[in-house]
């Protein structure tokens, strides 16, 4: 419903005053739909543009205001601020990031352009951001998106006890890839496996901090990523692995996935294979070890040596077996 408090005849060109109301509005892309609860707006509309004074979105906890331009040519210049709430735009995410729950808050951002195809770029901000098992803390950057392409630069997050500085792009918002880019600076251990791997209890006893940076593309509901990494305070059930230092490298291509990792006395160790699915476990695994003294120590156990062997993990996550053949050189025990 349109009203306007105008009572008497103006020529086209004049300025009118206007009030819109709207009781319900949705929200669809595909099988997606959402419905918000209502739509206000006030201002002034003449014959080439709409003055918007005071316009108000809201839905179930979405509250967007919006103020600015729209012209006829079309065209449009409008400043958004407000809360949006996850479900308002849950049509927009890619499938795999659909059970993603929280809101985003928008100060300052700026609608501008063609009105069939506007550029939307400004700040945005979100806090205590649910998806699947990862939490986040905060988080805060810039977007930029236009033609169903979106930019998010400089996301700043803090996740898994550590934080993390990414550029996001998505093509055909929606529907197409999520590429993301990242630096992570003191991820703790113990908390991204309580997100990634839950049920696998045999890793329980590790600790330890991560630093790295990697690089993903999230599409429907595959990801496909590799990273390097620094280990940093490494323990199990307490007792420094070494120095405590290490590195690491990662490959994830779809359900396979493939890490290199190096730890103290320069033991180096692969594992490849199909991520757990159903908790069920099949890995491969192969290591050598220049001297097996700071693992064996970490075990309460007193060896020398080298040694080199592979091997396979089975089982399940909560009971895993493993299976390995090794050959000790020059070694004692």
């Amino acid at each position: 419903a349109i009203d306007s408090p105008t009572g008497i005849p103006l020529p086209l060109s004049a300025t009118r005053p206007f009030a819109l109301h709207a009781d319900a509005w949705t929200i669809a892309r595909g099988e997606y739909t959402q419905t918000l609860a209502e739509l206000t707006a006030s201002g002034t509309v003449n014959a080439d543009r709409v003055d918007i004074t005071n316009g108000l979105l809201t839905g179930d906890g979405t509250r967007i205001s919006a103020r600015g331009r729209v012209t006829f040519a079309p065209s449009v210049d409008l400043t958004v601020d407000g809360v949006v709430s996850a479900d308002t735009v849950r049509p927009l995410y890619p499938a795999m990031l659909r059970d993603a729950r929280g809101s985003v808050e928008l100060n300052g951002l700026r609608i501008t352009g063609d009105l069939g195809d506007p550029v939307v770029e400004g700040p945005w901000a979100f806090h205590d951001a649910l998806w699947g098992q990862i939490l986040v803390a905060a988080g805060a950057g810039a977007l930029r998106w236009q033609g169903g392409d979106a930019v998010l630069r400089d996301v700043k997050v803090s996740v898994f006890g550590g934080s993390a500085v990414a550029s996001v792009r998505a093509d055909d918002l929606g529907a197409g890839a999520v590429e993301v880019e990242a630096t992570a600076t003191d991820l703790d251990i113990a908390r991204l496996r309580e997100a990634f791997a839950p049920g696998v209890t045999t890793f329980n006893a590790v600790a330890g901090k991560l630093d790295g940076s990697f690089v993903a593309t999230l599409a429907d509901d595959d990801v496909h990523s590799t990273g390097e990494w620094v280990l940093r305070d490494v323990a199990w059930r307490g007792s420094a692995v070494g120095n405590g230092s290490g590195s690491a490298t990662h490959g994830l291509d779809g359900e396979q996935f493939e890490a290199h990792v190096t730890l103290a006395g320069d033991t180096r160790a692969t594992l490849s294979g199909a991520l757990p699915k159903d908790d069920a476990l099949d890995i491969d695994i192969s290591f050598t070890a220049r001297d097996v003294a700071p693992l064996a120590k970490v075990f309460g156990q007193d060896a020398r040596g080298s040694a080199h062997g592979e091997g396979s993990i089975t089982g399940s996550t909560t009971q895993p077996g493993v299976e390995a053949q090794a050959t000790l050189s020059e070694g004692a025990w």
